[in-house]
């Protein structure tokens, strides 16, 4: 299937942090083309008394593309911790990790605050029993002034169900509706008031709004053509108008840890519709080793996708960003069936016994392959 065109250039620089040896980056943009990052440093040269300490920056995007940088404070109560999260919420950015205290030799969570107006970081307690437990591979996002924290791992490996928001307005931690499955490792986007999350390779559109979760089935699945190939699937995104979404899916093969380049989408939450695109110009030299993605809209129209190795950026077509840009009802992958399902949900058993096998394989037929090619010449 030809993949529609959707960008007018990309340009590749090296990684973001390619001059340092780091580990776990993480950033969010904080407007103006900025991006807070932090990681850990591994300069022995730099850091003579201690190799691993968690570093900030502060990153400028110029219009051609050139990346400076500045250092940035970095909060006290996270510098020792384990994969810190950031997301931007409202006029800050929370920072989330797993920490270690020194004096009690235990672990648990902690977070931070980063003003971006002043540029420095403010602590928030962590109250046990009252915020979220330890764990790892955790979810997180923001909905208006308020972060959610949901799923990801305990200590001995069993899946968490439990979703923690803390508010900006009253700095407290509310826990709300459990997941109906464990979410870990999973990238959400939210679009409006809504998060969008995907249980990568398999058929469930996870959806949390005001506190509740909806789960539905994701008709069109985009893994579909990596399925057997072994290996754990990731997907990111960014919001486009309305209620599109540009997503990203990708697969990394475990017998030598290289991955195909990702895949390019665009979703639509009204029609459900999936548009496939046409694929961005990474090589297979790019995608050596375990290569994790993050995505950011450094503006209205340029995309940064960023990993270890590069940093690729996208200047996105304007016409997709605009109104006029329609799905034409184009599908990719196989139609999922029921049968296929691990998991039950209320709303799904009630409303899709009716539609069963008859309808999945209509849509497989008709809507996946067969007329592909014509709507994506008139997408």
């Amino acid at each position: 299937m030809q993949g529609v065109p959707w960008y007018i250039e990309c340009t590749k620089l090296p990684g973001i942090c390619s001059d340092r040896t780091h580990s776990q980056l993480s950033f969010a943009p904080i407007g103006d083309r900025r991006l807070l990052a932090t990681f850990r440093s591994h300069d022995d040269k730099e850091w003579p008394e201690e190799p691993t300490w968690r570093r900030c920056l502060i990153l400028h995007v110029s219009p051609d593309k050139t990346i400076t940088s500045e250092p940035a404070s970095t909060p006290d109560s996270l510098n020792n911790a384990q994969e810190i999260t950031l997301v931007r919420l409202s006029d800050y950015v929370a920072g989330l990790g797993e920490i270690y205290d020194q004096v009690t030799k235990a672990w648990s969570m902690g977070m931070a605050l980063f003003s971006i107006a002043t540029e420095t970081w403010e602590h928030v307690p962590m109250c046990a029993g009252c915020c979220p437990s330890l764990r790892s591979r955790y979810v997180t996002f923001t909905l208006g002034e308020t972060l959610v924290v949901c799923g990801g791992m305990d200590l001995g490996g069993s899946f968490l169900e439990d979703t923690w928001e803390w508010s900006l307005v009253t700095r407290k931690w509310t826990q709300t509706e459990n997941a109906p499955v464990g979410l870990a490792g999973l990238t959400g986007t939210v679009i409006g008031d809504t998060c969008h999350l995907y249980q990568s390779g398999d058929p469930y559109h996870m959806q949390y709004s005001k506190g509740k979760w909806k789960g539905e089935e994701n008709p069109w699945d985009p893994f579909e053509s990596t399925h057997g190939l072994g290996g754990y699937y990731s997907r990111v995104g960014v919001p486009l108008l309305g209620h599109k979404e540009l997503q990203l899916t990708q697969l990394t093969v475990e017998h030598d840890g290289d991955s195909p380049p990702p895949k390019c989408w665009v979703r639509d939450y009204v029609s459900l519709d999936l548009v496939p695109l046409e694929p961005l110009p990474l090589t297979a030299e790019d995608m050596q080793g375990h290569q994790q993605m993050d995505l950011v809209m450094l503006d209205s129209t340029t995309m940064l996708l960023a990993q270890d190795k590069y940093a690729l950026f996208v200047d996105i077509d304007p016409h997709l960003l605009g109104p006029e840009c329609h799905t034409s009802m184009v599908g990719s992958g196989f139609w999922v069936e029921e049968e296929d399902w691990e998991y039950d949900f209320e709303e799904s058993e009630s409303e899709g016994e009716g539609e069963g096998e008859g309808e999945s394989e209509g849509e497989s037929e008709g809507g996946g392959e067969g007329e592909s090619d014509d709507h994506v010449e008139e997408w």
